[in-house]
């Protein structure tokens, strides 16, 4: 036999700039800022009451999480020939906060995630290629990640748009669950 009180709370704000300037056709200069914030709290408080012995157990857990997010994009377009290319830099800060009194895993610190790219796009009739180059710095592990892309885009009629992609990236903060029968827990952000 179970009671349960359970009480959670999830916020999830931000906000974002932009501002994009051409003087030249062919070849806009964009900057781009924003913010976020992810917000988690949890407190249950379950009584449980043994079948075997019939003696009752009261479960308390208090948890509370921050994830702090701050992003700055610089990009530029110009023209190659027949392909329009766009070059820029990406910087990321990611700030954590975590508090769990059962000691689940959790992340804690900032990280700076720091990424130029090269993406392009070239049209050959109906057919339109987008590849792309990005290679990404991770301030945790002090390293470089390469990442590629591709895309494509074909018009088949004037009302069907076949499009596929493919491409690989690197994720530097993921989001752990842990869930079971007896109790809930709260989101938690930890470095990858």
């Amino acid at each position: 036999k179970a009671c349960y009180a359970d009480q959670s709370l999830w916020v999830n704000t931000g906000v974002g700039l932009r501002w994009q300037r051409e003087k030249k056709a062919g070849a806009p200069v964009l900057i781009s800022l924003g913010w976020s914030r992810y917000q988690s709290n949890f407190f249950s408080a379950d009584s449980i009451v043994s079948v075997t012995t019939g003696l009752p157990s009261k479960l308390l857990r208090d948890e509370s999480f921050l994830l702090n997010d701050a992003n700055l994009r610089l990009d530029k377009g110009f023209r190659s020939g027949r392909w329009n290319m766009r070059s820029g830099l990406h910087l990321n800060g990611t700030a954590l906060e975590g508090r769990d009194n059962a000691n689940l895993k959790s992340g804690q610190g900032s990280a700076i995630i720091s990424s130029f790219y090269l993406q392009s796009e070239g049209s050959f009739g109906k057919l339109v290629l987008r590849p792309g180059l990005r290679w990404s710095h991770y301030s945790i592990h002090n390293k470089g990640y390469p990442e590629w892309r591709l895309s494509s885009s074909w018009k088949a009629t004037g009302n069907l748009e076949i499009k596929a992609g493919i491409h690989r990236v690197h994720q530097f903060i993921h989001r752990l669950r842990q869930q079971s029968l007896g109790m809930n827990h709260s989101d938690v952000w930890i470095w990858s």
